[in-house]
């Protein structure tokens, strides 16, 4: 009995210590770079697009494979059901006629139709690309933007915890100058509701931080019960941007631009391919095989037979298809160049609005700094103040209430600088082919 003791508390021990080893495998702690890192592991849209591209270089070489010879092989049996009567020019037919061969054929010369099909399946293979890279911009800013809304949240829910130990200690406070008999109790129950009311604050900054995790973790792959423990901190270190600098590489490398211009390249092989239309088709043709007629659908005597020759293929009248088709690839181009156009007009302006954007707040966080600085110092001799009965409760309340709208006000704003710091990275972000 005594050893069925000792075997049940050695699986109970077992038992806890893999519930605590499970629960700490739960807990991961993430970097913004490794925050990245796996939102672009389980990205279903990036899976979307590697098998699209995939498909497009298969396309690549379906249509490659029209410029190499095409060999084919062919039998087949005709019944003569009834035959004509045989005359000196036309003898008579015999039940069956057979054929069996096999025949190679090979495009000379196309006048740029195969050139230009191979170069239109290049651009799509290109385009699929650039829609990867626009697919990878927009998830590493939405990671970015969730990261730190996360740290956002973190220091809000800080904030409001350390307002409510602040009305504790205002609470502290009162009590010790009630117990001397120079507040009335009225003000006593005033402070502990002003202390109550910090809860409600702690709770929503709180319900803000969880309802935050939610979206990250599913973006990242997690399970809703992972503990996720951000390892980094909003940036207060705020890079110099070369607006020129800026300018030129987003104009060389943003991944919507170059969808525009790879469109744009894409009308222009179109146009030559419909115009390619116009001209014929030159083949040569080679084929071997064996010829026969009789009684049986296999005849005894088959007789060889060879045939070689070369082949031109022209459309003589369309009812003008082709000259319409062509002029819809010259509209299709034209359109891509204004579209192209407007996009880089959009971008030069959005690029400069963020960038003025960007200069304009880190002057306001200064400015927040320096009266977050000065409004502790006001809390700081408010309160020892209030100790010594110099300044009122209302006046106590009034600082430490200043202390947190500056902590709030500070940290929204280095919020918002760091996500126009990711904007502006969107918008220079290379696009890597794969």
């Amino acid at each position: 009995m005594k050893r069925i003791y000792c075997i049940l508390i050695l699986v109970t021990l077992l038992s806890s210590r893999l519930a605590i080893a499970s629960a700490e495998d739960t807990t991961v702690v993430l970097t913004l770079d490794r925050a990245v890192e796996l939102a672009l592991e389980n990205s279903d849209d990036l899976k979307i697009n590697k098998e699209n591209l995939q498909k497009l270089k298969n396309r690549h070489k379906e249509v490659r494979s029209s410029i190499f010879p095409q060999v084919d092989g062919t039998l087949g049996a005709t019944r003569y059901i009834e035959s004509p009567p045989g005359e000196a020019s036309m003898p008579s037919l015999e039940d069956w006629e057979t054929r069996l061969g096999i025949g190679v054929s090979q495009m000379l010369w196309a006048f740029g139709k195969a050139r230009n099909a191979i170069r239109l399946a290049e651009n799509y293979i290109n385009l699929e690309k650039y829609a990867a890279g626009i697919t990878k911009n927009e998830l590493t800013f939405a990671v970015k933007q969730l990261y730190y809304s996360m740290l956002l949240a973190r220091e809000m829910v800080e904030i409001a915890s350390d307002s409510h130990k602040n009305a504790i200690k205002n609470e502290s406070a009162l009590k010790a100058r009630f117990k001397k008999g120079r507040v009335s109790r009225a003000n006593n129950i005033k402070m502990e509701a002003d202390t109550a009311g910090r809860v409600p604050r702690v709770l929503e900054a709180e319900k803000s931080r969880d309802l935050a995790a939610v979206t990250f973790k599913d973006v990242l792959g997690f399970s809703a019960d992972t503990k996720i423990i951000l390892q980094e901190y909003l940036k207060e270190d705020f890079p110099e941007f070369d607006s020129l600098k800026l300018k030129t590489e987003m104009l060389n490398s943003e991944p919507v631009l170059m969808v525009y211009r790879e469109k744009l390249r894409l009308a222009d092989v179109q146009i030559r391919l419909r115009k390619s239309n116009f001209y014929p088709t030159l083949t040569g043709f080679l084929s071997y095989g064996y010829v026969g007629s009789g009684e049986d659908i296999i005849p005894d005597d088959m007789d060889a037979e060879v045939v070689a020759g070369i082949s031109l293929n022209y459309n003589i009248w369309d009812s003008g298809a082709k000259k319409n088709s062509h002029k819809q690839a010259i509209n299709d181009k034209n359109i891509a160049e204004l579209e192209y156009h407007k996009k880089e007009r959009a971008l030069n302006v959005e690029l400069a609005s963020v960038l003025s954007e960007y200069k304009a707040l880190i002057k306001t966080y200064e400015a927040h700094r320096k009266a977050l600085d000065l409004a502790e110092t006001s809390y700081s001799i408010a309160l020892s103040s209030f100790r010594s009965g110099v300044v009122s409760q209302t006046m106590l309340n009034d600082a430490e209430l200043q202390l947190t709208g500056a902590k709030m006000e500070a940290v929204t704003t280095l919020y918002n600088i760091n996500i126009l710091i990711a904007r502006i990275e969107k918008l220079v972000s290379e696009t890597e082919k794969q």
